[in-house]
């Protein structure tokens, strides 16, 4: 009989972690069903009288005035733009905004109206990848020949700060950053031994751009990110650009591939960081501190730009599948957008039917990317627009993603009109073969001490090794799942650890005797086992 309902303990166990740990968002919406026409943002705001105006768009030109749910209760029709007030400003609201096309056809698009700040529960972050954006100048310098600091940079005053702190966006941008430098591996270069961003203020600029040859590392961002819901999904990009270009540390793609021929690489890799980004911050909010509102408002900002990506792929597709690496500078149009936005939209869609996520395909891509060198630099051939250097870039890449998810993608790029070498494409898999690097298999194990002393009666020590910087959460819960304590939610460095439970609640009550389920997690594994306390 006590085989039995451990066994009935076990299950139930695993079901409530499989429940707890189940991605909830992903981008198959956009990236596979047809397109959205609907568009629509906040044009203004007035946090004072509660009036907001909103603007947008359906290409479809629907004949029936739009459905509007302010979330407040009301509920209006009426087209583009509408003027709304809320009289209760110390809310949070999720607009719906629908589109009517006939009696049975239908769209609709969400929008965060923000009247409060969010209230986080920060995790604890590593120093070395704090993003700050400074209340006054900073001394930037230029760590690159030729490479200029923009004049027009300045910083963000306390204005712009009235829903989010400062403090705040730091955390969530610093939550970012530590995010993408585990996807590097963690190999990029360090100016000053660490890897520190700030934010700068360049009013006049429409959107955003990365400084990565700065020191600090830098980026310059328009008012408009901190206007409103805030340019998320932007600030991950940029801050995409700054990782991917400092990457690998020894000798980084920023400098070696830039000019007239970057793109391919450059955008290619910020698009990738940028929504791998999102999507492991959304599906695990929690876990990161963040509440509801400010996740949907980063999944807003990320499905936008997302839908962003799917329209330059149909516009590849549909204007006669044209490849390009070279953006001719003579030319008023980027020649480039279509191919780079293909080359992103194809690791979202193997990665979304693969079904394992982002962060081990990318790690994976930038394993093999790694391999870098000055031999790669020469093929690559930034100055010249040749075809022989068309080849090398795109085989490059698709190299790229055919290691990242195991698969052969040559054939699947060649139907694109993708130039492909077999005979380039062999040659940089075999730098991944070679043993230039002992890192091949993702991921890694972990090793587990189990506990000791079991049973206990006073303090029960945790001990496990942790191969590679990783996000780890230690939880003891009782046999129908409920939980009882969270001894760690943090990141951490390679090493070995010691972490004790002392037999109390997370209310500090000592829990009775009986036969707890500690389950310690990472990114890449679960383990659980039980801890038997006697008194």
């Amino acid at each position: 009989m006590g085989k039995i309902y451990q066994i009935c303990i076990t299950s139930t166990f695993i079901l409530f972690i499989n429940t707890c740990f189940a991605q909830d968002f992903n981008y198959q919406n956009i990236l596979f069903n047809t397109a959205s026409t609907l568009t629509a943002r906040i044009h203004a705001i007035n946090y004072v009288t509660g009036n907001i105006s909103v603007t947008g768009n359906d290409s479809r030109s629907p004949t029936i005035p739009f459905t509007w749910n302010w979330g407040d209760g009301n509920v209006s029709e009426g087209w583009f733009p509408q003027f709304h007030v809320y009289s209760d400003k110390g809310q949070i609201y999720i607009l719906k905004i629908t589109s009517h096309y006939s009696s049975t056809d239908s769209d609709s698009i969400k929008l965060l109206v923000r009247f409060t700040s969010s209230e986080l529960n920060p995790i604890s972050l590593p120093e070395s990848n704090k993003v700050l954006i400074p209340d006054s100048m900073v001394n930037l310098t230029s760590r690159m020949p030729g490479y200029e600091i923009p004049p027009s940079l300045t910083f963000f005053n306390d204005s712009f700060f009235q829903l989010f702190s400062r403090s705040d966006i730091e955390y969530v941008l610093t939550l970012a950053a530590t995010i993408q430098k585990d996807f590097a591996n963690d190999n990029v270069y360090l100016p000053n031994s660490q890897f520190r961003q700030v934010v700068l203020r360049d009013s006049g600029f429409g959107g955003m751009y990365s400084l990565w040859y700065t020191t600090p590392i830098s980026f310059g961002a328009g008012d408009y990110g901190f206007q409103g819901s805030l340019g998320w999904s932007s600030f991950f990009h940029e801050m995409g650009h700054n990782t991917s270009l400092n990457f690998p540390a020894n000798y980084y793609f920023g400098g070696k591939i830039d000019g007239s021929a970057n793109a391919i690489f450059s955008e290619t890799m910020a698009q990738i960081f940028q929504h791998s980004t999102a999507y492991e911050i959304i599906n695990k909010y929690q876990q990161y501190g963040l509440d509801e509102f400010l996740k949907l408002e980063i999944e807003f900002s990320a499905l936008s730009s997302m839908k962003v990506v799917r329209e330059f792929y149909d516009g590849y597709l549909n204007m006669g599948k044209n490849f390009y690496s070279w953006n001719d500078p003579m030319t008023p149009n980027d020649e480039t957008i279509n191919t780079f936005m293909t080359i992103a939209y194809k690791f979202f869609e193997h990665a979304e039917n693969a079904g394992s996520g982002y962060k081990i395909p990318l790690k994976r891509m930038m394993l093999f990317l790694e391999n870098f060198d000055n031999s790669w630099v020469i093929d690559y051939s930034p100055q010249y627009n040749t075809t022989v250097a068309d080849t090398f870039r795109s085989t490059m890449m698709v190299s790229a993603l055919a290691y990242a998810f195991n698969t052969d993608l040559r054939n699947e790029f060649r139907s694109l009109n993708f130039p492909i070498s077999d005979s380039i494409y062999d040659r940089l898999f075999s730098y991944v073969g070679m043993g230039k690097n002992d890192k091949i298999n993702f991921p890694s194990e972990i090793h587990l001490e189990y506990n000791y002393p079991n049973p206990f009666n006073n303090v029960t020590n945790i001990v496990f090794d942790l191969p590679s910087t990783s996000f780890i959460k230690i939880n003891i819960y009782d046999p129908t799942g409920r939980l009882i304590r969270q001894l760690m939610s943090k990141y951490l460095v390679a090493g070995k650890y010691k972490i004790q439970w002392d037999g109390r609640s997370r209310f500090d009550q000592t829990v009775p005797s009986g036969i707890y389920i500690c389950n310690l997690s990472t990114d890449y594994f679960d383990k659980t086992f039980k801890i038997c306390l006697l008194k």
